[in-house]
C-alpha cells in the first residue's frame, strides 16, 4: 500500500480530489464528526488500494486474521488517546 501510495500519488491524485468533490449536502449527519465525514466520501469514490482484498486475508485462518485485526485495534485505540485527557482523539 505504501509503494502504491508514493508512485501514484494517491494523496494527490485521490484523497485530496474526492475529498473536495463533496459538499456538506454529503451524508450531512457526519460534517460535525469531521473525520468520519471525509472517510466516507473517500470510500465513495474508492481507489483500488482501499478495496482490493489483501492476500494475507485470504491465506490466513480466520482465528489468526480476527487476533490480528484485535491487536491492531488495540493498538490504534491506545495511540491515540490523548494523554491529558486520558481519551481517544
Amino acid at each position: 500500500i505504501a509503494k502504491k501510495w508514493k508512485e501514484d500519488d494517491l494523496e494527490s491524485t485521490w484523497i485530496e480530489p474526492t475529498k473536495k468533490k463533496y459538499d456538506d449536502t454529503f451524508h450531512p449527519e457526519l460534517v460535525p464528526a469531521g473525520f468520519q465525514w471525509h472517510f466516507a466520501k473517500v470510500l465513495k469514490d474508492a481507489h483500488p488500494v482501499a478495496t482490493k482484498l489483501p492476500s494475507w486475508l485470504r491465506e490466513e485462518s480466520l482465528q489468526q486474521v480476527w487476533e490480528e485485526m484485535h491487536r491492531f485495534v488495540v493498538l490504534i485505540y491506545l495511540s491515540t488517546r490523548s494523554p491529558d485527557t486520558k481519551h481517544g482523539n
